[in-house]
Protein backbone atom coordinates (compact mmCIF):
# COMPACT_ATOMS: atom_id res chain seq x y z
CA UNK A 1 0.00 0.00 0.00
CA UNK A 2 1.22 3.51 -0.79
CA UNK A 3 2.20 5.86 1.97
CA UNK A 4 -0.08 8.59 3.34
CA UNK A 5 0.40 12.31 3.97
CA UNK A 6 0.68 11.70 7.72
CA UNK A 7 3.39 9.09 7.24
CA UNK A 8 5.38 11.30 4.89
CA UNK A 9 5.03 14.34 7.15
CA UNK A 10 6.28 12.27 10.10
CA UNK A 11 9.31 11.11 8.13
CA UNK A 12 10.08 14.69 7.07
CA UNK A 13 9.77 16.00 10.63
CA UNK A 14 12.10 13.28 11.91
CA UNK A 15 14.77 14.29 9.41
CA UNK A 16 14.40 17.99 10.18
CA UNK A 17 14.54 17.42 13.95
CA UNK A 18 17.44 14.99 13.90
CA UNK A 19 15.20 12.03 14.65
CA UNK A 20 13.27 13.47 17.60
CA UNK A 21 10.22 15.48 16.48
CA UNK A 22 8.49 17.54 19.16
CA UNK A 23 5.28 19.53 19.53
CA UNK A 24 7.58 22.51 20.10
CA UNK A 25 9.13 22.19 16.65
CA UNK A 26 8.95 25.36 14.63
CA UNK A 27 7.87 23.47 11.51
CA UNK A 28 4.17 22.64 11.68
CA UNK A 29 2.38 19.80 9.89
CA UNK A 30 0.05 22.01 7.76
CA UNK A 31 3.09 23.90 6.46
CA UNK A 32 4.89 20.67 5.54
CA UNK A 33 1.71 19.35 3.91
CA UNK A 34 1.49 22.35 1.57
CA UNK A 35 5.12 21.96 0.55
CA UNK A 36 4.58 18.22 0.08
CA UNK A 37 1.57 18.74 -2.20
CA UNK A 38 3.52 21.27 -4.27
CA UNK A 39 6.52 18.95 -4.64
CA UNK A 40 4.36 15.96 -5.62
CA UNK A 41 2.53 18.06 -8.20
CA UNK A 42 5.90 19.03 -9.67
CA UNK A 43 7.26 15.48 -9.69
CA UNK A 44 4.12 14.18 -11.42
CA UNK A 45 3.87 17.17 -13.78
CA UNK A 46 0.23 17.32 -12.74
CA UNK A 47 -2.23 18.83 -15.22
CA UNK A 48 -5.97 19.31 -15.32
CA UNK A 49 -8.13 16.57 -16.81
CA UNK A 50 -9.83 18.59 -19.53
CA UNK A 51 -12.73 16.26 -20.31
CA UNK A 52 -16.17 16.70 -18.74
CA UNK A 53 -17.97 13.88 -20.54
CA UNK A 54 -16.98 10.58 -22.14
CA UNK A 55 -17.83 9.64 -25.72
CA UNK A 56 -20.92 7.89 -24.28
CA UNK A 57 -22.02 11.05 -22.47
CA UNK A 58 -21.05 9.82 -18.99
CA UNK A 59 -19.99 12.55 -16.60
CA UNK A 60 -16.39 12.82 -15.40
CA UNK A 61 -16.27 13.80 -11.69
CA UNK A 62 -14.77 17.13 -10.65
CA UNK A 63 -11.25 17.36 -9.26
CA UNK A 64 -9.66 14.83 -11.61
CA UNK A 65 -6.02 15.50 -12.45
CA UNK A 66 -3.52 13.76 -14.71
CA UNK A 67 -0.17 12.69 -13.28
CA UNK A 68 2.76 11.59 -15.46
CA UNK A 69 4.80 8.59 -14.33
CA UNK A 70 8.08 8.26 -16.17
CA UNK A 71 10.45 5.38 -16.73
CA UNK A 72 8.11 2.55 -15.72
CA UNK A 73 10.02 -0.70 -16.46
CA UNK A 74 8.76 -3.19 -19.01
CA UNK A 75 8.73 -6.88 -18.12
CA UNK A 76 9.00 -9.60 -20.74
CA UNK A 77 5.90 -11.64 -21.48
CA UNK A 78 5.10 -14.19 -24.16
CA UNK A 79 6.52 -14.05 -27.70
CA UNK A 80 4.44 -11.11 -28.91
CA UNK A 81 3.63 -9.40 -25.60
CA UNK A 82 5.19 -7.65 -22.63
CA UNK A 83 3.68 -5.95 -19.61
CA UNK A 84 4.16 -3.22 -17.03
CA UNK A 85 2.95 -2.92 -13.45
CA UNK A 86 1.16 0.34 -12.68
CA UNK A 87 3.29 2.56 -10.43
CA UNK A 88 0.17 3.82 -8.63
CA UNK A 89 -3.55 3.08 -8.51
CA UNK A 90 -5.43 5.43 -10.84
CA UNK A 91 -8.94 6.71 -10.29
CA UNK A 92 -11.68 4.56 -11.73
CA UNK A 93 -13.26 6.51 -14.59
CA UNK A 94 -15.75 5.50 -17.28
CA UNK A 95 -14.27 3.76 -20.32
CA UNK A 96 -11.18 2.89 -18.26
CA UNK A 97 -9.80 6.38 -18.71
CA UNK A 98 -8.04 6.10 -15.36
CA UNK A 99 -5.09 4.93 -17.45
CA UNK A 100 -5.17 7.95 -19.71
CA UNK A 101 -2.11 7.39 -21.88
CA UNK A 102 0.77 4.93 -22.28
CA UNK A 103 3.74 5.38 -24.61
CA UNK A 104 7.45 4.57 -24.98
CA UNK A 105 9.47 6.78 -22.62
CA UNK A 106 9.95 10.27 -24.08
CA UNK A 107 7.86 9.51 -27.19
CA UNK A 108 4.27 10.64 -26.46
CA UNK A 109 3.64 10.87 -30.21
CA UNK A 110 3.83 7.05 -30.29
CA UNK A 111 0.96 6.62 -27.84
CA UNK A 112 -0.41 3.08 -27.54
CA UNK A 113 -4.08 2.31 -28.14
CA UNK A 114 -6.31 0.68 -25.47
CA UNK A 115 -8.47 -2.27 -26.52
CA UNK A 116 -11.01 -4.43 -24.64
CA UNK A 117 -9.65 -7.43 -22.76
CA UNK A 118 -9.56 -10.62 -24.81
CA UNK A 119 -10.22 -8.83 -28.10
CA UNK A 120 -6.75 -8.43 -29.62
CA UNK A 121 -6.69 -11.56 -31.77
CA UNK A 122 -10.31 -11.02 -32.80
CA UNK A 123 -9.61 -7.43 -33.85
CA UNK A 124 -6.68 -8.58 -35.92
CA UNK A 125 -9.12 -10.40 -38.21
CA UNK A 126 -11.36 -7.38 -38.83
CA UNK A 127 -10.17 -5.41 -41.84
CA UNK A 128 -11.87 -2.16 -40.81
CA UNK A 129 -10.00 -1.92 -37.51
CA UNK A 130 -6.83 -3.75 -38.42
CA UNK A 131 -5.26 -0.47 -39.51
CA UNK A 132 -5.64 0.81 -35.94
CA UNK A 133 -3.31 -1.94 -34.82
CA UNK A 134 -0.52 -0.07 -36.54
CA UNK A 135 -0.45 1.58 -33.14
CA UNK A 136 0.66 -0.70 -30.34
CA UNK A 137 -2.43 -2.04 -28.50
CA UNK A 138 -2.67 -2.68 -24.77
CA UNK A 139 -5.11 -3.94 -22.16
CA UNK A 140 -5.40 -2.61 -18.60
CA UNK A 141 -6.40 -5.25 -16.04
CA UNK A 142 -5.97 -4.50 -12.33
CA UNK A 143 -2.40 -3.36 -11.60
CA UNK A 144 -1.09 -4.79 -14.86
CA UNK A 145 -0.99 -3.46 -18.41
CA UNK A 146 -0.42 -6.07 -21.13
CA UNK A 147 1.14 -4.65 -24.29
CA UNK A 148 0.63 -6.66 -27.48
CA UNK A 149 4.12 -6.21 -28.87
CA UNK A 150 7.53 -7.41 -27.76
CA UNK A 151 8.89 -3.94 -26.98
CA UNK A 152 11.96 -5.35 -25.27
CA UNK A 153 12.86 -7.05 -28.54
CA UNK A 154 12.49 -3.64 -30.18
CA UNK A 155 14.98 -2.16 -27.73
CA UNK A 156 12.34 -0.35 -25.64
CA UNK A 157 12.71 -1.01 -21.91
CA UNK A 158 10.51 1.61 -20.20
CA UNK A 159 7.25 3.42 -20.80
CA UNK A 160 5.80 6.67 -19.55
CA UNK A 161 2.14 6.83 -18.59
CA UNK A 162 -0.46 9.37 -17.60
CA UNK A 163 -2.84 8.27 -14.85
CA UNK A 164 -5.98 9.95 -13.54
CA UNK A 165 -5.57 10.96 -9.89
CA UNK A 166 -7.44 13.23 -7.50
CA UNK A 167 -6.20 16.73 -6.73
CA UNK A 168 -3.60 16.31 -3.97
CA UNK A 169 -5.59 18.63 -1.68
CA UNK A 170 -8.49 16.15 -1.79
CA UNK A 171 -6.48 13.30 -0.24
CA UNK A 172 -7.10 12.92 3.46
CA UNK A 173 -4.31 12.62 6.02
CA UNK A 174 -4.53 8.82 5.97
CA UNK A 175 -5.49 8.21 2.34
CA UNK A 176 -2.91 6.28 0.25
CA UNK A 177 -1.19 8.70 -2.10
CA UNK A 178 -0.71 7.91 -5.82
CA UNK A 179 3.05 7.47 -5.49
CA UNK A 180 5.54 4.71 -6.17
CA UNK A 181 8.21 4.09 -3.50
CA UNK A 182 10.74 5.91 -5.69
CA UNK A 183 8.53 8.99 -5.96
CA UNK A 184 7.84 8.91 -2.21
CA UNK A 185 11.57 9.08 -1.51
CA UNK A 186 12.07 11.87 -4.05
CA UNK A 187 9.21 13.91 -2.58
CA UNK A 188 10.50 13.59 0.99
CA UNK A 189 14.04 14.51 -0.08
CA UNK A 190 12.77 17.54 -2.02
CA UNK A 191 10.74 18.89 0.93
CA UNK A 192 13.67 18.43 3.31
CA UNK A 193 15.90 20.34 0.91
CA UNK A 194 13.39 23.20 0.83
CA UNK A 195 13.90 23.66 4.56
CA UNK A 196 17.66 23.42 4.18
CA UNK A 197 17.84 26.39 1.79
CA UNK A 198 18.46 28.69 4.76
CA UNK A 199 19.77 27.87 8.24
CA UNK A 200 16.88 27.65 10.68
CA UNK A 201 16.35 26.44 14.22
CA UNK A 202 13.86 23.61 14.18
CA UNK A 203 13.37 23.55 17.96
CA UNK A 204 12.15 27.07 18.64
CA UNK A 205 9.58 28.38 21.08
CA UNK A 206 8.24 30.84 18.50
CA UNK A 207 6.37 29.99 15.33
CA UNK A 208 6.97 32.08 12.24
CA UNK A 209 5.83 31.53 8.69
CA UNK A 210 8.37 29.83 6.48
CA UNK A 211 10.25 32.01 3.99
CA UNK A 212 8.12 32.56 0.92
CA UNK A 213 10.99 31.81 -1.42
CA UNK A 214 11.23 28.15 -0.48
CA UNK A 215 9.41 27.18 -3.68
CA UNK A 216 10.59 29.04 -6.75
Amino acid sequence: MSTTKNQMIERIRRVLSGGYPSTRDRVRDPEIEKHLESVINTLLKVEMFNMTYTTDGMTIPDGVMIGTYEGVPIVGGLDDTCYVILPATPMYLPEKMGVFSVYPSNYPQNEFIPIPAGQYYILQQIKEVNSLLGRVPYVWDGRKITIYRNLIGDGVFTVDMKLAIADLSQYGANDPLPLSPELEAQAIDAVVKLYMVEPRTIRDESFQASPENFIK
